[in-house]
């Protein structure tokens, strides 16, 4: 679910919570435009990510929830018009291979302004937070622990180009997200890994999809590398410095 925001984490996580057994180890994806921009009730494209969750979650969980949009979305999902694009696009276009490409970097830039410009500054030039968003991660975290969970937050690996169009263009971002999440892990004793810039994987841009996202091959060279650093260590492994580096 592409960039799902904590409201809608915690919603779910909500609706679930039942199905989860107690003392389980929970990983919390944590990005640099998480806390980013305005309320998504207030983006453009709000209605149309809003629409994948009627498919399974109650309507006392959807967001501005509307009973027409239940019904075609549940009962006759092939009228929608984004459905009917979805599907002739992939007759011509699959998407099957698009996770197996590797990327050239050349998107550095763009992904940068997308997450941390386009729409993240008021009219004064003043970065806008959505503290909507803190306030969601703090309740998950509270319910989490009510399950007695092992709750780590972490920032997966972006590649090279990318953080240094970060550093470059806004060297004051990265200690400001550093610090919301020094007060998050402060008040929660939650653990935080950063793997944003973790050398094992910022230069091989072949085990990205993008500049922020890894492929197949990296997803699993990463999780596994992830999975026996956390059962390596029996307690707190939080640090907001590159994990995996000293």
């Amino acid at each position: 679910l592409a960039n799902q925001s904590f409201r809608y984490d915690y919603k779910i996580l909500q609706n679930y919570k039942s199905k989860i057994q107690k003392g389980v180890l929970v990983f919390i994806p944590v990005s640099y435009f998480s806390f980013l921009g305005v309320p998504e009730t207030q983006k453009p494209d709000f209605a149309s990510k809003n629409s994948r969750y009627y498919k399974f979650l109650p309507a006392e969980f959807i967001e501005q929830y509307d009973l027409i949009s239940d019904i075609f979305i549940n009962y006759f999902p092939a009228l929608l018009p984004d459905n009917i694009r979805m599907f002739v696009e992939r007759l011509y276009k699959p998407d099957e291979s698009f996770f197996e490409s590797g990327t050239d970097g050349r998107n550095a830039e763009a992904r940068y302004k997308e997450h941390l410009v386009y729409g993240k500054f008021d009219e004064n030039g003043k970065r806008i937070y959505n503290y909507e968003a803190v306030e969601a991660l703090y309740r998950m975290i509270e319910e989490l622990k009510g399950l007695k969970a092992r709750i780590i937050l972490i920032t997966t690996p972006f590649i090279r180009g990318y953080n240094d169009a970060v550093k470059n263009n806004d060297p004051d971002f990265l200690r400001e997200f550093h610090g919301i999440i020094k007060e998050i892990v402060k008040k929660t004793g939650v653990e935080y890994l950063d793997y944003s810039q973790d050398e094992r994987y910022t230069d091989d841009y072949s085990i990205f999809v993008d500049a922020d996202h890894l492929n197949k091959r990296g997803a699993r060279i990463f999780t596994d590398n992830l999975i026996k650093e956390i059962f390596s260590h029996p307690s707190s492994l939080t640090t907001t410095r590159p994990a995996g580096t000293e």
